[in-house]
């Protein structure tokens, strides 16, 4: 199979279609709120949608979260982002306790 590909010079691109415009709702969505969506191919768009939202608008605080429903279904909630504490390192030779 010969495949030939023309490329065309000066074709301008659209806008990028954002996460607030095309799911409109997310602005309401607090935190605990949840969806049934119809498949994993759904669910992982509105998670990523949720994901970018928080990001641009929310200071990227929020996450989320999929889990399986019955059947083919799926539910995604808006969740808190979960915050990675620093954890300090004691050397291997350093008592752990001061005497």
């Amino acid at each position: 199979m010969n495949l030939e590909i023309k490329i065309e010079k000066n074709v301008p691109m659209p806008a990028r279609m954002d996460a607030a415009l095309q799911y409109p709702f997310l602005a309401s969505l607090e935190v605990g709120d949840s969806m049934l969506l119809p498949s994993k191919k759904v669910a992982d768009r509105i998670q990523s949608a949720i994901y970018n939202y928080s990001k641009t608008f929310e200071n990227g605080k929020f996450s989320s979260s999929i889990r399986k429903a019955e059947g083919n279904d799926f539910r995604v909630w808006k969740t808190l982002k979960r915050v990675q504490h620093n954890t300090v390192k004691i050397p291997a030779n350093t008592s752990r306790f001061a005497i």
